[in-house]
């Protein structure tokens, strides 16, 4: 099996060979679901990605490297100057990253490992590939405004971005994704690019959005909660938009108040919040230069707030809209 794919509208073009009878349903799931489409341009930048079946060691350059880092799902990354090996029990994979490709041997014993790690696994991969190209995954999520203004929401679980983003979602705003963007340099500055096509609600909230169309229930995140999927996609298609130009950031929070503030952040601690939230595991928590560089030219093109949210956004995500507003007023 031969496939090409694009990521969006930018010139990367992802290569995938391997053997017909492997069907791969957690791949094939993840290149849908990250967005790639065709690519009709000129002169594409190509990545490429090979599959074997069959296991095979480490080149002896990764035996002897100190640098390994171990994830939770139990997935291994050994570093040498120009390359990462990533493993799964006895399947691995080696990212050489001057090349943009990577080679992965299959162990035949790879298919019993959990959804979670096999999805993680192919994510790794397909991050790594990315970041040979300076392409970088942040943990947030990409709207735009009523006016056209880029605004990244950053932050984990439990800080009311999901609710906050579906919130203006229904309420007119275009939207790239909830959970996972790319960030890319292009014409002298940084544009966010959509990651995971998937919105997942907490089950417990799911009958606030029991209007919407429904996916996969009962999906578990990292800490095993149970979620819901929303397919925003299918209820919203005309607002959907494969990238946008930030300008604003916001850090968001949830507070036990009756009124939410937006309060301007200083670009230092920005740039932290952002390094936690850009080394979220699929990379061995490294946090590469030109990552680095990337991250703090999007801080200095952005003004950056963080909000505190309350009871008011809660009840009325829209209500954020006159609060930027204002805030962008006081700079």
């Amino acid at each position: 099996m031969q496939t090409r794919l694009a990521f969006h509208d930018t010139p990367l073009i992802l290569e995938v060979i391997c053997p017909e009878h492997l069907s791969l349903p957690r791949l094939k799931g993840l290149l849908h679901d990250y967005w790639w489409d065709r690519y009709s341009g000129s002169q594409p930048t190509r990545l490429h990605l090979e599959i074997f079946d069959g296991s095979s060691p480490l080149p002896e350059e990764f035996q002897a490297s100190t640098e390994t880092l171990a994830l939770a799902e139990g997935i291994r990354f050994t570093f040498s100057p120009t390359q990462v090996a990533i493993q799964l029990g006895h399947t691995s994979a080696l990212v050489d990253f001057s090349k943009s490709s990577a080679t992965v041997y299959m162990d035949s014993e790879f298919r019993h490992h959990t959804s979670s790690q096999l999805s993680t696994f192919w994510l790794a991969i397909l991050v790594s590939l990315l970041q040979s190209q300076r392409t970088y995954m942040m943990h947030a999520a990409g709207l735009t405004s009523a006016n056209g203004e880029g605004v990244i929401f950053v932050a984990t679980g439990g800080s009311g971005k999901s609710t906050l983003t579906l919130g203006l979602i229904g309420g007119g705003w275009p939207f790239l994704s909830d959970d996972i963007l790319f960030l890319r340099e292009s014409d002298s500055s940084i544009h966010a690019y959509a990651g995971r096509r998937s919105f997942y609600v907490l089950s417990e909230r799911a009958d606030h959005y029991r209007d919407w169309p429904f996916g996969e229930s009962n999906s578990p995140d990292r800490e095993g909660n149970l979620r819901q999927e929303i397919l925003v996609h299918q209820r919203y298609p005309s607002q959907f938009r494969a990238h946008c130009h930030p300008t604003v950031l916001i850090l968001p929070r949830i507070i036990r108040e009756p009124h939410s503030r937006l309060i301007p952040l200083e670009r230092a601690t920005a740039i932290k919040d952002l390094l936690r939230e850009s080394s979220i595991g699929l990379t061995g928590r490294r946090i590469l230069p030109g990552q680095l560089a990337v991250l703090t030219r999007l801080v200095g093109q952005c003004r950056v707030f963080r909000l505190e949210s309350g009871e008011d956004l809660h009840r009325c995500p829209a209500n954020f809209s006159e609060l930027l507003e204002q805030a962008k007023s006081t700079l």
